[in-house]
């Protein structure tokens, strides 16, 4: 059997405005305040962009098990 995969990612506030997330090399900076930021992301779309990734990357996965050709993925 198979290990379950898991994941490690450190989430903290920097104020009452600004959070952000980190996991393996990469930072995330997000809203987290009771408003709505024009410059930062919330966690709606962050979440949205989390299921973006999963698409691309599952369809890029796919094309090569299904041997189907695919150039430049676009998710909107």
């Amino acid at each position: 059997m198979e290990r379950p995969t898991s994941y490690e990612i450190d989430a903290h506030t920097i104020d009452e405005v600004v959070s952000e997330a980190s996991c393996k090399s990469v930072t995330v900076r997000f809203d987290s305040s009771p408003g709505v930021s024009a410059d930062l992301p919330g966690p709606a779309e962050l979440l949205a962009m989390a299921f973006a990734a999963c698409v691309l990357k599952n369809v890029s996965r796919y094309s090569e098990i299904l041997s189907f050709a695919q150039q430049g993925l676009r998710f909107m």
